[in-house]
């Protein structure tokens, strides 16, 4: 609505405008002292968590070599708040952003070595997203990430059950029909991947699923009256979702619904990239399709036009477990997507 994307732009502003006076406080010589630490930090946080940074659980960490391990607790203690300020702002100059990954990792080299955990703090938050919006500024936009819409989404199980077994690698018949079960999961579940991959068949049951929040690192038991209950049974791909997990619980009799012997996340979101590309979605849509993530982006879009009519968007947030921000940005449609990117390049070439 023109009232949220006012109160965004606010927030924009407001960020740049923080983090613009917090680089004024940047000693001369610091930017150049951040280098070799902050690559050392950046170094072991590929080794700490290639990819999944946000779903790191400090409860139950993964096994890690322990040179990283004694590497990523000396980062921990020895970078400052200025010097990973400094590393910010050099990066937004550069038109360099992502930079919520680096206070992420930082933050968990703090935790593990039980230093102050001021990349938490709020101040250090708002000047990270003002500098990737500096960064955005400083860097010609790149194609925006889309949805996999209820269209899309049948098209491309469409492609991967049709011609699976020409992809590289070879899908096998069954693979396939795996791989289309899950996505029609994940969209009617609206679901993040690890979301989808941690099911046991002890969170299902015959009215909803227990969840464990990615970012929120705690169980929520939906029961009848929880946010993914409501998800599963109020409109059709969510039913259909919640079918097909009952199915493979009893199939499974005990464990995960995904276990890892057989399921591989990194084939199961290449193969979406591949389907996609058959498809030609990025030149027929204007966006890009980066793997599974789209369909949590896809089933917001349908619920939005599923229910937009009847609820409003913190109702439709609270039933996918977003705010209403989150949920706005999640749901636009592709055309939206688009035709915003469209005009970001031509005002950043000034055309």
């Amino acid at each position: 609505s023109p009232v949220d994307r006012m109160r965004s732009m606010r927030q924009v502003n407001i960020s740049k405008a923080h983090a613009t006076a917090v680089g004024r406080t940047i000693k001369i010589g610091t930017v150049r002292a951040y280098q070799s630490e902050i690559r050392k930090l950046i170094a072991v946080v590929k080794e700490l968590q290639p990819k999944d940074y946000r779903s790191f659980n400090m409860k139950k960490p993964r096994a890690i070599p322990i040179d990283i391990e004694e590497a990523a607790i000396t980062m921990g203690r020895a970078i400052s708040q200025e010097l990973f300020t400094a590393y910010c702002f050099d990066r937004a100059k550069r038109g360099e952003g992502h930079l919520e990954k680096a206070r992420s990792a930082l933050l968990k080299c703090q935790m593990m070595s039980q230093a102050e955990c001021w990349a938490s703090k709020k101040d250090v938050r708002s000047m990270v997203i003002g500098c990737d919006n500096i960064a955005k500024e400083n860097h010609e936009p790149t194609m925006p990430r889309g949805a996999i819409t209820e269209e899309i989404l049948l098209e491309l199980t469409n492609i991967i059950k049709q011609k699976g077994r020409l992809f590289e690698p070879a899908l096998p018949q069954a693979l396939a029909a795996d791989i289309v079960e899950a996505m029609q999961i994940q969209f009617g579940a609206v679901l993040r991947i690890k979301e989808l991959t941690r099911l046991t068949t002890d969170d299902i049951s015959r009215d909803g699923i227990t969840l464990l929040d990615e970012k929120q690192s705690q169980a929520k038991d939906v029961g009848h009256t929880g946010p993914v209950d409501k998800i599963l049974t109020s409109w059709k791909w969510g039913r259909k979702a919640l079918k097909a997990l009952q199915e493979r619980a009893s199939a499974a009799k005990a464990g995960p619904l995904f276990p890892k012997e057989t399921w591989n996340v990194k084939r199961y979101n290449s193969t979406i990239v591949k389907a996609a590309a058959i498809a030609k979605i990025k030149a027929r849509f204007g966006i890009v399709i980066d793997g599974s993530h789209c369909l949590r982006h896809g089933g917001m879009c349908a619920i939005k036009s599923e229910k937009g009519a009847r609820m409003t968007a913190a109702q439709m947030g609270e039933l996918t477990r977003v705010c209403s921000q989150t949920f706005g940005r999640y749901s636009k449609s592709n055309s939206s997507r688009a035709a915003a990117h469209r005009a970001d390049r031509a005002a950043y070439r000034g055309v």
